[in-house]
């Protein structure tokens, strides 16, 4: 006899990758269940699955929902993103950052989406929220300070940039380059 977490996990993925229709949602008590090793273990392979993305997607959305790990989220959302689904990928996402608000890794990803959607003012945020978490994130330097440059603000551009390059950032270190040459032949913004 399967147990409880096992059939949910089969309803599931079958209902989000088109498989027969079952019952609307299994029952609140149900889904809060803990996954066994084998479930979670299961579903890690699945989500894996670069042959079958819609199941990779369902294993994914199995396991954010049991709140797994952040990266769970994170994953998921590119598997959003490689769809064209720019929307559901920063839903994933603001979903991981609310559940682990502490986890530096999802900042990125997700002012990365909302960049997708052209909502630059809180990508900036997530940006910010990042290097409050972890000053020494190299992306969230790099994407910021990219933000700062085409606002029209390459002092604050190039400060960003040289924190990235002291912290071995081949490419900051180029554009370092490249705005403060541009800011002593005259073109400077």
């Amino acid at each position: 006899m399967a147990l409880p977490g096992a059939m949910i996990l089969l309803i599931v993925l079958a209902r989000e990758t088109g498989g027969p229709a079952e019952p609307a949602d299994p029952p609140e008590s149900d889904r809060k269940a803990e996954l066994s090793q084998e479930e979670n273990r299961r579903l890690r392979t699945l989500s894996r699955s670069k042959e079958n993305p819609e199941r990779a997607i369902a294993a994914l959305r199995i396991l954010t929902r049991h709140h797994r790990l952040a990266w769970d989220f994170v994953r998921l959302a590119n598997y959003e993103t490689s769809a064209g689904n720019h929307r559901e990928a920063s839903v994933q996402l603001e979903k991981g950052a609310e559940i682990f608000p502490t986890n530096s890794d999802i900042c990125v990803p997700l002012a990365n989406s909302y960049l997708l959607e052209k909502r630059v003012e809180k990508a900036a945020a997530q940006f910010r929220r990042c290097l409050d978490l972890d000053a020494a994130d190299v992306a969230a330097l790099r994407g910021l300070a990219g933000l700062r440059e085409r606002a029209g603000s390459p002092k604050e551009a190039i400060d960003l940039h040289r924190r990235a390059s002291a912290l071995g950032s081949v490419e900051s270190r180029r554009d370092l380059e490249r705005l403060e040459s541009g800011r002593q032949g005259g073109s400077g913004r």
